[in-house]
């Protein structure tokens, strides 16, 4: 495994698997609330889609979402989040995926595109 995209061992704190509406997984997430790093593994049922993935933080108590940004939807990547939106990613009860258009970026309180994937946040 790459070590640039290996997350340390005993720092995950949460996990999130999002499933498309037919039940595949599309992507595995995992967040360490220490250091802010947002790991994420994408299976293959995003491949052959032109629209670029955008992930979203599903906040609790009718809070809305608010963006994280454009993902790889083919390769695993990791994320720093920097400033509110570690606070936002550690309070979060899921994450969900958006396709948007290539070259558009969502207004950060709401997804233009279909919402393609979604799953809750497990505590570990």
């Amino acid at each position: 495994p790459d070590p640039a995209t290996t997350p340390a061992a005993g720092a995950i704190t949460r996990v999130a698997t999002l499933k498309l509406e037919n039940g595949a997984t599309a992507l595995t997430l995992a967040y360490d609330s220490v250091t802010g790093e947002l790991y994420l593994a994408p299976t293959r049922e995003m491949e052959g889609d032109t629209r670029i993935p955008h992930l979203w933080l599903v906040l609790p108590n009718e809070g809305g979402v608010q963006l994280v940004g454009a993902i790889d939807g083919h390769d695993t990547s990791r994320h720093s989040l920097e400033g509110v939106i570690v606070g936002q990613a550690t309070e979060a009860i899921a994450v969900a995926v958006s396709m948007e258009e290539p070259g558009h970026t969502p207004d950060p309180g709401h997804p233009d595109g279909p919402v393609v994937a979604q799953g809750e946040f497990q505590a570990l």
